[in-house]
């Protein structure tokens, strides 16, 4: 049969612009081969070029196609972390308008994507990531007047920053006895590059103190 096939090809040229089909008659490809495929001989190649651009993969229906190495990796192991400030007590944060927070532990973080000393989580691989943040502040907080809340914040690549999810209010009190709810949750799903960052601001006239076992993020990559 291959034979046949290099003969065909050689003699009539016209054919390599055609779909070709072995063992099916209705080729969607340009070589469509229904059944096993065997390569006697592939030399060996010490280039770290032919394995990070170069990988051969095959999908369900058959059909191989190339990619990255890197791409291979991401794939299979998605982004995906949960953190927070620990179980027990409470953690101060500077605000004075908006302050940036930074959280103290991880329960899990399957890509290293979050960085603790910095606050910052930096996507990897391009893709829609779904995130959540919830925030349970002290006593002392529902005290203060303005707006008292958390956000979202994206910033690309080439610098240019955008808040993506806001849960801000301010705090009512009622014959001298404050009604607001002492959570502000929020979250949403946005679009990441490689190289694009997500961080989390507290917003507050002052210093902001949360209840630590009450408040954490989560950042998941669902595509």
């Amino acid at each position: 049969i291959m034979k046949n096939l290099i003969f065909f090809l050689l003699f009539f040229p016209f054919i390599g612009y055609s779909q070709i089909g072995i063992g099916t008659e209705t080729p969607t490809r340009t070589l469509d081969i229904n059944g096993d495929l065997r390569i006697r001989n592939t030399p060996a190649t010490t280039r770290e070029s032919a394995a990070k651009d170069s990988i051969l993969v095959v999908d369900l229906q058959g059909n191989v196609d190339r990619t990255t190495s890197q791409q291979v990796i991401y794939s299979h192991f998605k982004s995906f972390v949960r953190g927070n400030f620990g179980t027990s007590g409470n953690t101060s944060i500077p605000a004075s308008g908006t302050g940036l927070m930074k959280f103290s532990n991880k329960d899990f973080d399957l890509s290293n994507d979050y960085s603790l000393s910095t606050g910052v989580f930096t996507a990897k691989i391009a893709g829609i990531y779904h995130i959540n943040i919830s925030l349970k502040f002290a006593s002392s907080v529902l005290s203060l007047t303005g707006d008292v809340g958390v956000a979202i914040q994206k910033t690309t690549l080439a610098g240019i920053t955008a808040t993506k999810a806001k849960a801000s209010f301010s705090n009512i009190a009622v014959l001298g006895i404050n009604v607001s709810p002492p959570t502000r949750t929020t979250e949403t799903i946005v679009e990441l590059n490689p190289g694009d960052t997500i961080t989390f601001l507290v917003i507050g006239p002052s210093t902001i103190t949360v209840v630590n076992e009450e408040t954490f993020f989560s950042i998941e990559q669902v595509r």
